[in-house]
């Protein structure tokens, strides 16, 4: 379990919006310890997040980010 704060701003906003149960989309470049920390959350909370840009990250990331959210992390292939 992840217990660190997140590195990036955006990431801390991102992750207050899901400790209080909403739901957000970002950017895979974020740092993926961020986006690690972001998906347990989401999976924690019960909200949803979103992961674009997810095929900049190879399959081991998204497949450890998926595993952390819980089935609460959508992936966007496509951009």
């Amino acid at each position: 379990m992840m217990s660190t704060a997140p590195q990036t701003p955006l990431a801390r906003t991102a992750l207050t919006l899901l400790n209080a149960k909403g739901s957000v989309t970002v950017d895979a470049g974020l740092p993926v310890a961020d986006l690690l920390i972001l998906a347990e959350a989401a999976g924690k909370m019960g909200a949803s997040m979103t992961l674009r840009r997810a095929s900049v990250r190879p399959a081991v990331e998204l497949e450890r980010i998926a595993r952390a959210g819980r089935g609460r992390v959508s992936f966007d292939l496509g951009g």
